[in-house]
């Protein structure tokens, strides 16, 4: 939970289409580094706000490595690169 205690999180979506890939602010994601079943996209630049009564169970992770990619995915999305 955030310190605001306003019960929400920011979350970046992810599609199982790799039709945008390449795309600087998206970060492909392998089922081996996720647990996800199968290649995933992680969209940076469709971040958004979501209640945590809208999160489901957690059904896959990101390493720290992939994590760190992903904020360089975000900077760019921001418009900070």
């Amino acid at each position: 939970m955030n310190a605001t205690r306003l019960h929400t999180y920011l979350c970046v979506p992810m599609t199982g289409s790799l039709k945008h890939a390449a795309a600087p602010w998206n970060l492909a994601l392998s089922p081996e580094t996720t647990g996800l079943p199968h290649e995933s996209l992680a969209q940076a630049n469709l971040l958004t706000t979501v209640d945590e009564t809208q999160l489901g169970d957690r059904i896959g992770s990101i390493r720290a490595s992939d994590l760190q990619r992903l904020f360089a995915c975000l900077d760019v999305a921001l418009g900070r690169t």
